[in-house]
């Protein structure tokens, strides 16, 4: 039955309750092998290869890269709790970023010092920052998890850290985290650096408030260690409310209570080892289960469920959540209750929950001084049977035999009598949306459908000529069904993300409303038009457009891709993208102002036609069987190049500039082949043929075998010297005197030949090293040769 209540909450907070829920570590030092020990990581998890250490772009990255590392227990850091399974951020430029992907900028991170100012680096611990790098002198990187119980360490070993790039000094150290108690531990090892490197070690809460450097790694010293220590744990309060009073209808994970805990400090066992929900419901049927989540933030997330789902209440009419012990962090966090309801729930019904007096457990003390009042929620929604026709706006068609008004959840059941019909000329509506595995819900040519809630789609979803409206303030897409020929439009100030990959037709995106794409990706095989004061955002995410593009609103792109997967005369926007990719059919496909990104790649039959000069701030990617025509432009990037298709470089150049190393991956004929970098070496790991130029400006050139580098038959050197060679094999062809530019750990050692009689190939490469001594020797010596 219905009920009227009134929404209540109850506080229970310590007498005299005055706390900020920041802090600050105490700090301690000491010799490895007192308190704290160094840890063998040698078995455990490698991160240097290629296939872990990444820019933000693509490929190997050992230095000015990153690597995500998962925790393996739930850990708090300052203010900031992080949950198993969730990354921390290795960056090979000193240090560990737990709130956000690294900035592997290696200027923003040598003009960091901890103790003078808040970096932009985020919530950090600072192992070496610098401009370092993974590159030289065998350098490795392993982590390891030892312990057992709730007092594992988790260490992160880092062995021949080059502290700066290209200087040749060294360092090992190790930051080891303590489950539980939370405590943080750098050591430093042995190491090979002068003063004069600034090299600081320490850790940064991310904004102005809390900050500890330990010092500049000269004067901290050999085999040292520093603890961070967390104050520890107190109870703050807990404060009761009722999560959500919309109706319900048949689904999982329903919010029913949210119980926030406020708890100071940050070190140590805090455990949460029972909560007993009194059940309130019309009949305990309509309730298939009950469960518990914790999170973080007072939005609601099943990502972390805690104890064991209850599924039916004990003879007292509880839902009894025991025999489990849940560390609580410092700060603020919230425990749902939450109800899943039954398929074959009642509608009308209502489903409640309480907290009685003293049923809470933490830390071995039992909370509430008073029973909540009953927190329900009214199980109402349309059943689609289908029993009279298609038409949707035919009450009889319906279970309660009345049509949906917006406010009313829809499910269309699987296989009904009639699949539903949004008719012709008629405008439909509902709040939540569901579509059966094996229902299918077509919205007819000139019908339209309003939805002011989620849709769950695991059947099928069709529009004809007009669209679906999305009227949600804070709403979901999401199932595994059908939506290929579906149409969307976001009405003014709506809000919906995406918790699937969606393939659609059409999508539109209003004044002030916001797709969030998220990390899943959107697939439209029609137009997409996000007008002014629209936001259009991935986080890793992406977007496929086959169809034309309009924003005029924002594009926020975080470390997704935006692919225009269209004919060739698809109009690529003037936007800043982090991945750029572009199909080229058969035929050319001209690239008109196309805006910056982090990566571009070009993919399919086509050619790509460059019709201005094209500055890439990291990759470039050449798709198996497309053509770049450079067209009479210039290409430029800072990252690395791969190409499984084919250049067309005319008389144009291709050149690697920019901060970090740089790879070229696969087969490609350059015209002209600049090296510039700021910092960092380009490695040539394909085969590179060089037709005219080769410029050694700034940056060493790796080969790795001989036809890594290839100087054709009338092709030249421009530059070379010591800040700018060829390490490793270097090939010429012809039959022309040539000086080969190459060298060997820093050293420039160029060598020359004459002029063949006739065109040959000669390979020419440096090798530092002693003499080999290939026999013996008799004292003494009694004759020179010259």
């Amino acid at each position: 039955m219905k009920r009227i209540f009134i929404l209540f909450f109850i506080s229970v907070l310590c007498s005299q309750l005055s706390y900020s829920q920041s802090y600050n570590y105490t700090t301690s030092t000491g010799d490895l092998g007192t308190t704290y020990s160094w840890i063998d990581c040698s078995s455990g998890t490698e991160i240097q290869d290629a296939d872990w250490l990444q820019n933000v772009g693509l490929g190997d990255k050992k230095d000015d890269g990153y690597a995500e590392i998962s925790w393996p227990f739930n850990f708090q850091f300052y203010d900031s709790y992080y949950f198993a399974g969730e990354n921390m951020y290795f960056c090979t430029n000193g240090f560990i970023r737990f709130d956000d992907v690294s900035d592997d900028n290696a200027t923003n991170t040598y003009n960091n010092d901890i103790s003078s100012y808040s970096p932009n680096l985020g919530e950090i611990v600072a192992f070496a920052l610098e401009d370092a790098g993974l590159e030289d002198n065998n350098s490795t990187v392993h982590y390891l998890t030892t312990g057992s119980g709730s007092s594992r360490i988790f260490t992160i070993e880092i062995q021949n850290l080059e502290v700066r790039f290209n200087q040749g000094k060294y360092i090992d150290v190790q930051i080891s985290f303590y489950e539980t108690s939370n405590i943080i531990v750098i050591k430093v090892g042995g190491f090979d650096v002068s003063s004069s490197y600034d090299t600081y070690l320490g850790i940064h809460s991310g904004n102005s408030t809390y900050k500890d450097q330990w010092g500049e790694l000269q004067s901290i010293g050999q085999d040292k260690w520093r603890a961070y220590t967390p104050p520890a744990k107190a109870y703050g309060g807990i404060t009761i409310t009722q999560a959500s009073s919309d109706d319900v209808y048949p689904s999982d994970d329903n919010e029913m209570v949210r119980i926030q805990f406020d708890i100071t400090g940050g070190g140590g066992a805090f455990d949460l080892t029972k909560i007993v929900v009194r059940s309130v419901n019309d009949d305990n049927g309509d309730v298939s289960n009950a469960k518990l989540f914790h999170t973080s933030s007072s939005t609601f997330s099943t990502d972390h469920q805690i104890g064991t789902t209850q599924s039916v209440v004990n003879a007292n009419n509880d839902y009894k959540f025991n025999g489990f012990s849940y560390n609580m962090p410092g700060g603020t966090s919230y425990i749902w209750v939450t109800y899943s309801v039954a398929s074959s729930a009642i509608n009308g019904n209502d489903i409640g929950a309480k907290i009685r007096k003293n049923k809470i457990t933490l830390n071995n003390i039992k909370y509430l001084a008073s029973t909540t009042s009953d927190f329900l929620r009214t199980i109402g929604y349309f059943e689609w049977d289908g029993s009279t026709s298609t038409d949707w706006n035919t009450a009889s068609n319906w279970s309660n035999n009345s049509v949906p008004t917006s406010s009313d959840n829809v499910i269309i059941i699987s296989a009904p009598a009639n699949q539903p019909h949004i008719l012709n000329g008629n405008t439909d509506v509902c709040n939540d949306l569901t579509i059966k595995s094996g229902a299918t819900l077509t919205v007819d040519d000139n019908g339209s459908l309003d939805i002011s809630g989620s849709i769950i789609n695991n059947g099928s979803l069709a529009c004809g000529d007009y669209e679906i409206d999305l009227l949600g303030s804070n709403n979901e897409l999401k199932g595994s069904g059908v939506w290929t020929t579906s149409s969307f439009e976001l009405g003014n100030s709506s809000k919906y993300t995406l918790q699937n990959n969606i393939s659609c037709a059409f999508v539109e995106i209003n004044n002030n409303a916001s797709l969030v794409v998220d990390e899943h990706s959107l697939a439209c095989t029609g137009i997409i038009n996000s007008m002014t004061g629209s936001i259009l955002s991935t986080t890793t995410g992406s977007i496929e457009a086959e169809g034309e593009v309009t924003i005029d609103g924002t594009y926020t792109h975080g470390t997704g891709t935006f692919y225009y997967s269209g004919n060739n005369s698809q109009s690529i926007l003037n936007k800043t993208y982090h991945k750029l990719k572009i199909k080229a059919s058969s035929g050319t496909r001209t690239l008109l102002n196309i805006g910056t990104c982090k990566t571009m790649e070009v993919t399919g039959s086509g050619i790509v036609e460059l019709s201005s000069n094209i500055d890439v701030d990291d990759n470039i990617i050449i798709g198996a069987g497309t053509t770049i025509d450079m067209n009479g432009h210039s290409i430029t990037l800072s990252g690395d190049w791969t190409n499984n298709g084919t250049l067309t470089s005319g008389s144009e150049t291709v050149m690697f500039d920019g901060i970090g190393s740089s790879h070229m991956y696969g087969s490609t004929n350059f015209y002209n082949l600049t090296v510039n970098k700021s910092t960092g070496d380009v490695y040539s790991d394909g085969t590179n043929h060089i037709t005219h130029t080769l410029a050694l400006t700034n940056g060493i050139l790796n080969s790795s075998s001989n036809t890594s580098v290839i100087l054709d038959a009338g092709a030249t050197i421009s530059g070379g010297g010591t800040s700018s060679y060829v390490d490793g094999p270097l090939r010429k062809d012809g039959n022309t005197a040539f000086i080969f530019p190459v060298g060997d750990f820093r050293k420039y050692a160029p060598c020359e030949i004459g002029a063949p009689s006739s065109s040959v190939q000669f390979v020419a490469e440096y090798t530092m090293s002693g003499h080999s001594n290939n026999t013996s020797f008799n004292s003494p010596l009694t004759k020179v040769s010259l």
